[in-house]
């Protein structure tokens, strides 16, 4: 006979039960008091932040009037210093005079005059490094150089016009503002004014006119210079400063390499093609918020302490007092049923009031348990001897109707059969009226040994059959019938003559949920249980009304009197092999022999 053993049936996955919300008052309590402190934290997060906005819109919007009133004042200056090179330029005589003079003594005493014009107009000026005049038509160049450090400027501006001389002719100026120009490494803005057949001018050193912007600012601030393509000349500040076209106009936020923040305010300069830029730390405005920050920590370490002292007081006054009530309560769900007495040395009247209330009431329980437990022992016995009487009737019945058929036979071969049957009833009718609520197992795999060979004979040719039990598996206990239930409820669903009907059924000791147990499994070829009656068999207990029409009577008791035997210890699983038939699987505990005893 082939092998029927499966695999293992997984058991079906039960929904979680709900679990309900449970509390203490100590744990209350403390929930409060962090809530009370999380609420305080918010609002005071929401202050400082609030009153951080605000100071850093007041210091944007003075360095907006601050860099404003700067570009302003810068602009003016130049313009004045413009209309007077121009005014001089086409009033003064000497500059007439060198144009046209081949005098050469009165052209040095006129290019003095010039010079000394030139150092007169200078003092209201102080962000120019020099002036200059320059005369074409004599190829003259006259410079007045403030800071000698610019003289390269000022070799620059000559080149310029010696070299532009036919340009200055005919377009008559070069530059009609100030011009950005790089030398060696040196910034400057350079003016051009023509008068006539003159040129006038001034340079301005670029790192000394930020240098007097930088002194109406904190000195935290730093303004730098961008040209007309908002690339940044002082790239050795901010090296990965680009200019955001997108941001707002005058307002930028900026963070340096070095994790510093900064707000940055662009402006167009009305002299020139450059752009003014002003970065301010965000550090300097948040320093402003130092007291703030100091007071919202010292009120957050005020409610931290407040509450640690409400969760320290409450666990004093309620928790500790408690615990002893907490702990025989765990040991009532644990389902230790030893004597639990309750003390306490709290001086609390109404704690020690509980605990003597709880005293009571634990005696009371534990008496119930007994009562009630001496009751369910005293119920299982009944409801056992009611479920064998129901079993023995039901085996009875099927055994007579096979002796019924065999004896009317005329074929010797079934006679033979009956009397066959007639000697093995014999021995379930006596094997029926045994008054034990469970026997060995070896003892019902005998009496199964004995239905299956009648089976064999009653029906030649259709039956097979396995039985396997070994030696360590002998002595555990079962209720009577319970296989030959089974067994008879494949002969009677599944046999048909002329098909082979093999069944199976084997014992092995193995582990359940941790214990030892042995693992009975029941297997036959037939077509198994069909899908309503397979969810139905794996809950049968759970719906005992469904089988007071006598449907799965059979099924219904061998579960029943296993769960009051074993109780939780022990369970059955129905299901259905592939390509196999019905499969029950039996786990019972291992050396015990249920609650009779």
């Amino acid at each position: 006979m082939e092998d029927l053993r499966p695999e293992e049936t997984a058991l079906t996955a039960q929904a979680p039960k709900k679990r309900r919300f449970s509390y203490s008052i100590a744990s209350i309590g403390v929930f409060a008091a962090l809530l009370m402190f999380l609420i305080a934290v918010g609002v005071l997060g929401f202050i400082s932040y609030y009153y951080q906005e605000q100071l850093r819109r007041q210091y944007l919007d003075y360095s907006v009037r601050v860099q404003s009133q700067i570009n302003a004042d810068t602009a003016a200056n130049f313009q004045t210093l413009e209309r007077q090179l121009f005014m001089l330029g086409i009033s003064d005589s000497d500059i007439s005079l060198i144009n046209t003079t081949q005098d050469e003594q009165a052209f040095y005493r006129a290019k003095m005059a010039i010079y000394d014009e030139l150092s007169n107009l200078w003092p209201p000026f102080p962000n120019v490094d020099g002036l200059f005049f320059y005369s074409p038509s004599a190829d003259d160049y006259t410079p007045y150089v403030v800071r000698t450090a610019s003289t390269e400027c000022s070799a620059y501006i000559k080149n310029i016009l010696v070299e532009e001389k036919a340009f200055l002719r005919s377009r008559g100026e070069i530059f009609d503002n100030w011009k950005l120009t790089a030398l060696d490494g040196d910034m400057y803005l350079v003016r051009f004014i023509t008068t006539g057949s003159s040129v006038l001018g001034a340079w301005a050193s670029l790192p000394k006119l930020l240098d007097s912007f930088r002194q109406s600012l904190p000195e935290e601030c730093v303004v730098c210079m961008l040209d007309e393509n908002h690339q940044l000349l002082q790239t050795d500040l901010f090296p990965d400063y680009r200019f955001d076209a997108a941001a707002e106009e005058h307002y930028q936020q900026y963070k340096a390499k070095d994790g510093a923040s900064y707000i940055v305010n662009v402006y167009k300069t009305p002299y020139s093609d450059c752009y003014l830029a002003l970065f301010a730390p965000v550090s300097l405005v948040d320093s402003r918020l130092l007291p703030i920050y100091r007071g919202a920590l010292v009120i957050a370490l005020v409610i931290i302490a407040a509450v640690a002292v409400i969760a320290v007081t409450l666990k004093r006054v309620i928790d500790v007092p408690l615990l002893p009530l907490k702990q025989a309560a765990s040991l009532l769900q644990s389902g230790k049923k030893g004597t639990v007495h309750l003390t306490t040395e709290s001086r609390c009247r109404e704690v020690q009031q509980l605990f003597r209330a709880s005293n009571a009431l634990l005696s009371d329980i534990q008496t119930l348990e007994e009562r009630i437990y001496e009751e369910k022992l005293a119920q299982s016995r009944l409801e056992l001897q009611f479920l064998k009487s129901q079993i023995t009737p039901h085996f009875l019945v099927n055994c007579l109707n096979a002796f019924s058929y065999l004896a009317a036979s005329p074929e010797e071969t079934d006679r033979a059969a009956a009397q066959r049957l007639t000697q093995t009833l014999s021995q379930h009718i006596r094997y029926s009226f045994v008054s034990a609520e469970m026997i060995p197992l070896s003892q019902e795999f005998d009496h199964l040994e004995n239905y299956l060979e009648l089976a064999c004979i009653r029906y030649p040719g259709s039956m097979a059959y396995d039985l396997s039990l070994p030696r360590e598996c002998r002595a555990a206990q079962i209720p009577p019938m319970t296989l030959l239930t089974l067994c008879e409820n494949s002969v009677k669903h599944n046999l048909i003559m002329g098909e082979w009907l093999k069944i199976r059924v084997s014992a092995e000791l193995t582990e359940w949920k941790g214990n030892p147990s042995i693992h009975i499994c029941y297997l036959d070829n037939g077509t198994g249980y069909p899908p309503e009656m397979l969810e139905h068999c794996n809950h049968i207990l759970e719906h005992p009304e469904d089988v007071r029409d006598g449907h799965h009577i059979g099924i219904y008791n061998i579960v029943k009197a296993t769960s009051l035997l074993y109780r939780d210890k022990a369970v059955f699983l129905f299901s259905n092999e592939p390509d196999a038939g019905a499969r029950v699987d039996l786990y019972i505990p291992a050396n015990c022999s249920g609650v009779s005893d």
